[in-house]
């Protein structure tokens, strides 16, 4: 595996992590794994949870991804329509937390010197981290803002549906288009003392999926207080 820098080249983190990627990420290495008691969603965490999905709704879903693909032609965005495809996404959320289980860990997130409580979710398309309130029940806003590197749908002005590209079924006059929810990842790790995040897109709103293959970059951001800085950006050479 090869990497092409497209900033960083000469920051110990980039060169450190990316040969770590390249060498199959052994166990053996610069970088401490940020990893917790896993939960699974029991009744008495769903004041959280719901709070979590409901943010994730406003933000970051496309709401057509949760609707009957083959009648994704006479999606126009109704009430109704809304209204199936939150509740197919509800129950995809909580399919998804009972399926990999979600973490709440204390992380450094603003190398401020005090742990935040921070939401992970990794699941089958994507992952997720948020940063939480000091009571640990709801999103600090705020701060998961300053933590994320994608804007939200709205920001981004995304569809929700589109024409297919070269290669997609044709038998679909549209398709939904790829949200975060199911196409971003986020990654923590601590380096050298200090937490680092990690972001990508597998798939893009914006891109086909062999063009987003060929071109798409991955960054890595540290957060001092209120700045947020990307160290590296990279893409894997194919």
């Amino acid at each position: 595996m090869k990497f092409e820098f497209l900033k960083g080249s000469d920051e110990p983190v980039c060169r450190d992590y990316t040969n770590w990627l390249a060498a199959g990420q052994p166990a053996s290495s610069p970088f401490s794994p940020i990893v917790g008691k896993r939960r699974f969603g029991f009744e008495r965490e769903w004041t959280l949870l719901g709070n979590i999905e409901e943010f994730l709704w406003a933000r970051d879903v496309n709401p057509a991804n949760y609707f009957r693909i083959d009648e994704a032609s006479q999606w126009k965005g109704t009430l109704e329509q809304r209204s199936e495809a939150r509740a197919y996404f509800h129950q995809r959320f909580a399919d998804d937390i009972e399926a990999t289980g979600y973490q709440v860990d204390g992380i450094d997130v603003n190398n401020d010197g005090t742990p935040d409580a921070v939401f992970s979710l990794v699941h089958q398309n994507g992952s997720t981290l948020l940063v939480l309130n000091a009571a640990g029940l709801d999103v600090d806003r705020v701060r998961t803002e300053q933590a994320l590197a994608h804007t939200s749908r709205v920001a981004a002005g995304w569809p929700d549906v589109r024409p297919p590209w070269p290669g997609e079924p044709i038998q679909y006059a549209v398709l939904p288009v790829t949200d975060a929810y199911g196409g971003a990842h986020y990654l923590s790790f601590a380096y050298r003392g200090s937490t680092y995040i990690r972001f990508w897109w597998t798939t893009h709103p914006e891109h086909p999926t062999r063009e987003w293959v060929r071109i798409g970059t991955e960054h890595i951001f540290r957060i001092e207080g209120s700045e947020k800085m990307e160290v590296c950006e990279y893409r894997v050479v194919r």
